[in-house]
C-alpha cells in the first residue's frame, strides 16, 4: 500500500486544529487522515456541534447586511447572490442558499464607499427609531466610538447567538466589560483572518546580505526585537551612492506610526490593564512600558533604515513602496496585504511579529484595529431572525468557507512555500483584538504620535494627559455598567 503524503494538506489540518483551540473548545474535529487512494470519499458524519443550531420558519423575512467596499487589501464580502467561479464567492453562495432554505429567509448585502458612510447610516437609523439594515459590518475602532453612545444591542439580545468555536472567544472576552459585549467577530466574516498583523520578509535580500534562514530563527524562539533590529541595519544601503538614505535606496523596514502600539502588544504588554472583574484601567506608564517604548522607537523608528509613513516618505509615495518594489527587507502589515503580493517578482516569507526578548515564551499576534466586527442597532426589533441567521451563517462558513480560505486562498495563491504555512500556525495560535486599539482612549494615539515625532520622554508625555485618558476609559466603562 502506498501512502500519498501532501505536506500542505497535512499542515492545513494542523492549522485548523490550532484555530479550533484558539477560538474555544467543544468541537469534534473531523477526520483528516490521509488515505491510500485519492478517489476514496471520506465517510460523512454529522458533527454534534451543529446539532442544536437555531431553526424555524421566519416567513421569508430579509436579513440585510451593510458594509463598506473601500478596503482593497482584504476579503470583505458578506454574502453572495450568484455563482461566479471564484471559490470564496461560490462557497458563500452555497452556504447562503442552504441557510435561506433552512430558515425561510432572504440574505442580502449592500456596500457603501467607506466606513464613515456606514457610521452615518447607523446614527440616522437610531435617531429615526427604525432601521432598514439588520447587521452592520464595521471597523472595530470606528464602531468603538459609537458603542458608548448606546447605538448597538448587547449581543445577548440576539436570540440564538452561542459561544461556539465559530465566534472568536478571545475577541468576545477582550471586548466584554461588566458582562456586556456589543461586538460580534468570527467566521461570519473572513476579514478576521486577513487582519492578523505579520512581518513580510524579502527572502532575496535576506540571502544577499547573508541572514540566517528566517524560519529556523522563528522556530528556535530567537526571533526577537533585537534580532529584527540587527537585520534592519544590515539591509539598509545607500545604493545610489549619494551619501544619504533616499527613498529609492534599499531599506530595512516599512512601517507606519501604529507600529509602536502593535509591537508593544506583540511583546506581551497589554497597554491598558484590567482588574479582577475584567474592567479596564490605566494608571500611567510603568518602568517596563517606558523601556519598551524606548527600545521599539529606537529600533523601528530610525529613518536611517526604516521608511515611516508620515515621516520620511515623499509626497505621492507610499511607505510600502520600497518593499513592494523589492527594495526593502521587511514590511509590517496585516496578512491580507499578501493579496497584493501574488505577482511579486521577488520571493517572500510570511512570519510572526518578533518577541520582545527571549524571555517571552510565545509569539503574540495583534489583530488590526480596523478589523470588521458586526453590530445590530437598538432601533432593530428583529432579534430572533437576525440571531438565527447570524448563528447559522457563522457555523456554515466555519464548516465550508474557512477551510476554502486557508487552503485555496492562503496556501495555494498567496504563500510561496510550505514553511510560510507553518508560520501561519504560529501566527494564528495566540491572537488578540486588544480593547486599547478598539477604543483608543487617547493612550494609543499618544504612544504612536510620540514614536512618529521622536519624543524621548514618554512618561512625561502621558502624565500631561493622564486625566484625559482616565476620563475616556471611565466614560466607556460607565456605559457598560449601566
Amino acid at each position: 500500500m502506498t501512502i500519498m503524503f501532501n505536506k500542505r494538506r497535512f499542515v492545513s489540518a494542523l492549522l485548523s486544529c490550532l484555530l479550533l483551540a484558539s477560538c474555544g473548545s467543544g468541537a469534534v474535529v473531523n477526520d483528516t487522515s490521509v488515505t491510500d487512494s485519492d478517489s476514496t470519499e471520506p465517510e460523512v458524519t454529522m458533527d454534534p456541534i451543529y446539532s442544536d443550531l437555531p431553526t424555524g420558519d421566519f416567513g421569508g423575512q430579509t436579513v440585510r447586511f451593510l458594509g463598506e467596499c473601500g478596503t482593497n487589501w482584504a476579503i470583505i464580502q458578506l454574502s453572495s447572490d450568484e455563482i461566479n467561479g471564484e471559490i470564496i464567492n461560490d462557497k458563500m453562495y452555497e452556504a447562503d442558499r442552504l441557510i435561506e432554505k433552512k430558515l425561510n429567509v432572504k440574505i442580502e448585502s449592500d456596500y457603501l464607499e467607506n466606513s464613515g458612510d456606514v457610521n452615518a447610516i447607523v446614527q440616522n437609523a437610531v435617531a429615526a427609531g427604525e432601521d432598514e439594515y439588520d447587521v452592520y459590518d464595521m471597523p472595530s475602532d470606528i464602531a468603538g466610538r459609537l458603542i458608548p453612545g448606546g447605538y448597538f444591542r448587547d449581543i445577548s439580545d440576539l436570540t440564538g447567538i452561542s459561544d461556539k468555536v465559530w465566534w472568536d472567544k478571545n475577541t468576545r472576552d477582550s471586548l466584554t466589560f461588566g458582562g456586556k459585549c456589543y461586538s460580534l467577530l468570527g467566521d461570519v466574516s473572513l476579514m478576521l483572518g486577513e487582519s492578523h498583523y505579520v512581518i513580510f520578509q524579502n527572502k532575496d535580500i535576506a540571502a544577499d546580505i547573508g541572514l540566517d534562514n528566517i524560519y529556523d530563527t522563528v522556530k528556535s524562539g530567537k526571533w526577537t526585537l533585537d534580532k529584527f533590529g540587527e537585520d534592519l541595519k544590515k539591509a539598509a544601503q545607500d545604493t545610489n551612492g549619494n551619501g544619504e538614505m533616499d527613498f529609492e535606496d534599499r531599506w530595512g523596514l516599512g512601517i507606519y506610526q501604529v507600529a509602536m502600539t502593535y509591537f508593544m502588544l506583540a511583546g506581551e504588554n497589554p497597554i491598558v490593564k484590567t482588574d479582577s472583574d475584567g474592567i479596564p484601567y490605566f494608571d500611567g506608564i510603568d518602568e517596563r512600558m517606558a523601556d519598551m517604548y524606548t527600545k521599539i522607537r529606537t529600533i523601528l523608528f530610525d529613518p536611517e533604515h526604516t521608511t515611516i509613513g508620515g515621516k520620511n516618505v515623499p509626497a505621492g509615495a507610499d511607505w510600502k513602496d520600497p518593499f513592494m518594489q523589492g527594495r526593502s527587507l521587511y514590511l509590517f502589515e496585516p496578512l491580507g496585504h499578501s493579496k497584493k503580493m501574488r505577482d511579486s517578482k521577488f520571493d517572500f516569507a510570511i512570519i510572526p511579529m518578533p518577541k520582545y526578548d527571549e524571555n517571552q515564551k510565545e509569539y503574540m499576534t495583534p489583530i488590526l484595529q480596523y478589523v470588521h466586527t458586526m453590530y445590530v442597532t437598538v432601533a432593530n426589533q428583529k432579534t430572533d431572525v437576525i440571531g438565527a441567521t447570524l448563528e447559522n451563517m457563522a457555523a456554515e462558513y466555519y464548516k465550508t468557507l474557512r477551510p476554502a480560505y486557508y487552503e485555496a486562498v492562503l496556501e495555494n495563491k498567496r504563500v510561496r512555500d510550505d514553511e510560510s504555512i507553518e508560520m501561519l500556525e504560529i501566527i494564528f495560535k495566540n491572537r488578540e483584538l486588544n480593547p486599547a486599539v478598539v477604543f483608543d482612549w487617547k493612550i494609543t494615539t499618544i504612544l504612536n504620535e510620540a514614536a512618529l515625532y521622536g519624543r524621548d520622554n514618554i512618561v512625561s508625555n502621558v502624565e500631561k494627559k493622564l486625566n484625559q485618558i482616565q476620563k475616556a476609559i471611565n466614560d466607556t466603562v460607565d456605559f457598560y455598567r449601566q
